[in-house]
């Protein structure tokens, strides 16, 4: 089964991801974006704070901290 977002006007941060966590999906989609995942879970957030309290809930601090922000001071 697939997941989908269409993205219509404001930003959207996801995760994606499978049941016991070994596939783990996260991003942003801008406005009039979109994506699909075969992810059996796909949670959308309309702040980076939800988003970001999501990801650490599931992953960890030291996850986000180092994988996340990591990621975002590579590609800015």
């Amino acid at each position: 089964m697939q997941h989908e977002i269409k993205n219509k006007e404001n930003k959207v941060w996801f995760i994606a991801y499978s049941e016991d966590l070994s596939v783990f999906h996260y991003g942003k989609i801008e406005p009039f974006g979109g994506m699909r995942t075969g992810q059996p879970v796909l949670e959308q957030f309309e702040t980076e704070q939800e988003w970001s309290e999501a990801i650490i809930q599931l992953k960890g601090q030291e996850f986000y901290d180092t994988v996340v922000k990591g990621q975002e001071e590579i590609t800015e």
